[in-house]
């Protein structure tokens, strides 16, 4: 046989892109097996060198070369994430702040802490709210001392610290003096629970 007769040669190439074709699909979807996969690829590679196929002058690549490039797989890619969401990223959700509420102390229930009578805003001459509250739409808030506690109303919480800033409250560091300012490190938490706050994590302060 005239391997070299141009029509066998195009005859020859277009059985070969036809089997590119079935190998390209097996690989995705049809042969699923690695090793019925491989056999029909040293199948087809025993086929076309049986019929004495011979790359042309032109060709800078083999019937082998070319057909073990076009069936390897693609590596995975990552779909991009839609517009404006990075991947892996959580979704923050974002609570408004509805106001503020004042109290004098947080009462213990026998399971925890909580600010039970709370007011909206200070009367006048009402100097014994020591706590102030931040409250969110999604019933939760947050807690710190107020910033007026100075002459008597910081004697007030000397005198009572006991009481004010049970352990359940507040979490203190250093000695309270006439003198010492009142730091502020970590807010505490509160959520709602019926017309009261919970204290779900204490409030963090350092007398210095």
């Amino acid at each position: 046989m005239d391997t070299n007769n141009n029509e066998y040669q195009q005859a020859l190439m277009e059985l070969y892109a036809a089997v590119l074709k079935v190998l390209r699909l097996s690989g995705a979807s049809v042969f699923t097996e690695k090793e019925k996969h491989d056999e029909m690829l040293a199948n087809v590679l025993a086929l076309i060198n049986s019929c004495g196929y011979s790359s042309s002058t032109n060709s800078s690549f083999s019937a082998s070369d070319y057909l073990q490039k076009e069936t390897k797989p693609e590596p995975y890619k990552q779909q991009p994430s839609p517009a404006g969401t990075p991947a892996n990223q959580p979704v923050l959700l974002v609570k408004n702040m509805i106001g503020k509420r004042y109290a004098t102390m947080a009462e213990d229930d026998g399971d925890g802490y909580r600010f039970c009578r709370t007011k909206d805003r200070v009367e006048e001459g009402d100097n014994n709210r020591f706590f102030v509250l931040t409250i969110y739409d999604d019933g939760t808030g947050t807690f710190e001392m107020t910033d007026d506690i100075v002459g008597e109303k910081r004697q007030m919480l000397l005198d009572s610290q006991s009481t004010l800033l049970a352990s359940g409250v507040v979490k203190s560091t250093g000695t309270i003096s006439g003198t010492c300012s009142i730091v502020t490190r970590t807010v505490g938490e509160v959520v709602k629970n019926g017309k009261s706050w919970h204290i779900v994590k204490p409030l963090e302060i350092e007398f210095k």
